[in-house]
Parts: C-alpha cells; structure tokens; sequence
C-alpha cells in the first residue's frame, strides 16, 4: 500500500510541476504578445526566455524535493529519469504551450496530466510484481510520442 502511496505523490509531484510550468509558460507567451501587440515591425521581447528559465528552475525544484518528500527511492535513479521525462514533455508539447493568452482547459489538462503520468510509472516501477507493465507503459506512450505530432 505505500508503495501506491508514493507513485501517488509522484503523480502528485509531475501535475503540480505541470501545473507550474503552463501557468509560467503562459505568462511569459502573453506578456510577449500584449508587449508586441503595437508593434509595426520586429519586437523581439526577454519573457519567453524568461518564462523556459523560470520554468527550468520549478522542475529542478519541485521535481527532487517531491519524489523526496514522496520517498521514491533510490532519488540517484528517480530524480534524473523524472528530470528527462519532464524535459522530454516540454519539448514535445511545444504546441500545447505556445497558444496566446491563457491556455484553455483543453490545452492545460493533457499537459498537467502528462507531466503526471511520468513521475507515476517511475514510482510504480519500484513494485516489483508493475514493474514490467510500468516500464512497458511508460515506453508505449514514450514511441507513441514521438508519432503524435508527425
């Protein structure tokens, strides 16, 4: 039972970093636009980068501390996957996050639930009787990734 207990705090922990992450993304793409909104020629602005560097600073934040206070151990093997996992969602969900103004649910949610699904079957693969079907799973949405936006 604890061990369902910490792949729920992982899954806890990648929701809240989504969460985090949109909300930041969001901001930094808005401001970019209402900064931009006049201009008649090329208007290049800082919150873009702003935003990937603040939203760098809550996965390397939220994402150790999380799986610690989740206890999914060991945190050498946990961390460092879940820190690829998220890069790997950022940088397949590009399109989910470049939308002007505030994101919509529909853009949101599959991001947060994304972030969450992760950090869920890292935990889940410290069970050994799901640690086949964990591993298999995070591998079947890891290919079929790589397809959904061809």
């Amino acid at each position: 039972m604890r061990e369902l207990a910490r792949a729920a705090g992982a899954a806890a922990t990648g929701a809240l970093t989504g969460i985090a992450v949109s909300g930041i993304w969001s901001w930094g793409i808005g401001e970019d636009a209402a900064a931009c909104k006049d201009a008649t020629s090329v208007c290049i602005t800082y919150y873009p980068l702003y935003a990937l560097g603040l939203a760098v600073a809550i996965v390397l934040v939220l994402v150790p501390v999380g799986l610690w206070i989740s206890r999914v151990r060991p945190l050498e093997v946990s961390v460092p996957v879940c820190l690829a996992l998220m890069a790997y969602v950022l940088l397949r969900s590009d399109g989910w996050l470049s939308t002007l103004g505030s994101p919509s649910l529909q853009l949101t949610w599959p991001f947060v639930l994304i972030c969450a699904i992760g950090p869920a079957l890292v935990a889940t693969a410290r069970i050994r009787r799901l640690q086949v079907p964990a591993l298999s799973a995070l591998g079947i949405l890891i290919v079929v990734s790589l397809f959904a936006g061809a």
